[in-house]
């Protein structure tokens, strides 16, 4: 048994009783890696790619709008220019180090003085993820020859300003982004672009609202001009919505009866964590975890807003990925239901390390779109990469059962019979569900909302994976 070797798969999806041998890393593959890490944070721009697909018909305003108060104006929210803070937290300012590299300019709108706090309403160069680089910006540092510019600024003053990037010592060595060169913007704004993301609408945000629900995804904005841009905890993503006057004169009212002008702002939230923040005379942000009860009401009503949009909106589905499921046709070589036991190899060892799998069959393996069924179950196969020299035979061969019940890794269900979508007339672009057909299995459908890569649904002779609900 010292001798008998378990072959080790090669495919990009590895059973759950098999690892890959590793091998040390030399700098050429550190370097890729670097690159690779680079590659994989472009990539988390997808929730925006998915709002630019779905959201091209959206009207954008001209490229030189000012940031405005609301026609319903403030004074119905009940917020004064001034209020309560909790104390620790100040503006960060610094010197920059030599090395600290230039990363581009923005045009900001002033929140907040102490701590420095902005909202980025345009970007040269325009980042690639518009979530981390437009928007409300907490946590930016401040250089020290900008300190008397500061302190002249006022809420709903527009800046130009300069940003560098540079490493700091923290618990571990972490990554800063400091503002410089600021210059207060009076008369017409020239800002970079003139098609702005709904994410980051011109006229400013008035209400910024991050549900206790939500995964660090989810939140909704609403802007001066009453248009509204929601994101889900699935990345989508309703950037077409506006207000009514009346409907925004009454949520306003609702800040003016629960006196959340009387709570203290918290610096310290994060916009990704569940806040509540009113923008109106100040710059305003406070806890959820700490005053949900207080503000009830206010919260109710946005919840409603949101629960309107999901309701109206068009359900989609789709799929990822698309495998055929084909009979084992090599019973007679190896069982798959003893393919991985170890008296089956011990005792075919020599015979199967003397045969070598035809050459489409192996291509077949390798490629890995087929699934096999062999006595009523569904398995995957492997050709690994043994060192004992079976490599490339039989005898470096393994297979493992796609289980109907969670373990840990893949496993698979029946797609419903009673469903009228049927995954064969799914495309790989995506089908939208009935209404009618939605609120009938609402249950099942929102399930789909999260995909799950180790769960793949069974229709007929495939399976499909990374099925999910998308909303439009």
């Amino acid at each position: 048994m010292d001798n008998l070797e378990q072959p080790t798969q090669t495919n990009p999806i590895p059973p759950e009783n098999f690892s890959e041998p590793k091998k040390p890393m030399n700098s050429k593959i550190i370097i890729i890696s670097v690159l690779v890490g680079l590659v994989v944070l472009v990539a988390t721009g997808y929730g925006f790619y998915r709002y630019s697909q779905s959201a091209k018909n959206v009207a954008l305003p001209p490229g030189n709008e000012q940031v405005s108060a609301t026609k319903t104006g403030c004074s119905l929210s009940g917020q004064t220019t001034e209020g309560k803070i909790l104390g620790g937290i100040e503006t960060k300012f610094i010197n920059l180090p030599s090395d600290a590299e230039k990363g581009g300019e923005v045009i900001a709108r002033v929140l907040n003085t102490n701590p420095f706090i902005v909202e980025v309403l345009d970007s040269k160069p325009y980042p690639s993820y518009v979530f981390d680089g437009l928007g409300i910006q907490e946590g930016l540092f401040v250089s020290q020859s900008e300190k008397d510019k500061i302190q002249s600024l006022k809420f709903n003053d527009i800046i130009s300003g300069n940003l560098y990037g540079f490493t700091y010592a923290s618990v571990e060595l972490a990554f800063g982004t400091a503002i410089k060169d600021i210059k207060k913007i009076d008369g017409q704004i020239n800002y970079f672009s003139g098609s702005p993301n709904p994410f980051a609408n011109r006229s400013g945000t008035l209400i910024r609202y991050t549900p206790t629900t939500t995964n660090s995804n989810g939140f909704i904005l609403i802007f001066n001009d009453r248009k509204v841009f929601y994101r889900d905890n699935n990345n989508n993503i309703f950037a077409d919505k506006q207000l009514t006057e009346k409907e925004l004169e009454d949520l306003l009212q609702l800040f003016s009866q629960t006196k959340f002008n009387n709570i203290a702002s918290d610096f310290s939230v994060s916009r990704y964590s569940p806040s509540l923040s009113l923008i109106c005379n100040r710059y305003q942000p406070i806890s959820l975890d700490k005053n949900s009860s207080d503000i009830k009401p206010i919260t109710d009503k946005l919840d409603s807003i949101i629960d309107s949009y999901r309701s109206e909106a068009t359900r989609k589905l789709t799929y990822n990925k698309k495998y055929i499921i084909k009979n084992w046709e090599y019973e007679s070589i190896v069982p798959l239901d003893e393919a991985n036991k170890i008296t089956f190899r011990q005792e075919n060892k020599a015979r199967l390390s003397q045969m070598k799998p035809s050459e489409s069959l192996k291509k077949e393996v390798d490629e890995f779109n087929t699934y096999y069924r062999y006595k009523g179950k569904i398995y995957s196969v492997y050709f690994g990469s043994c060192v004992d020299g079976s490599a490339g035979t039989w005898g470096c061969f393994g297979a493992e059962e796609l289980r109907t019940e969670v373990s840990g890794g893949k496993h698979y269900k029946t797609w419903p019979q009673e469903l009228s979508v049927k995954l064969k007339d799914v495309s790989t672009s995506g089908t939208k569900i009935p209404k009618d057909e939605y609120l009938a299995h609402k249950d099942f459908y929102d399930t789909l909302l999260t995909w799950q890569d180790n769960l793949l649904f069974l229709e007929g002779d495939y399976l499909y994976q990374r099925l999910w609900v998308s909303l439009e």
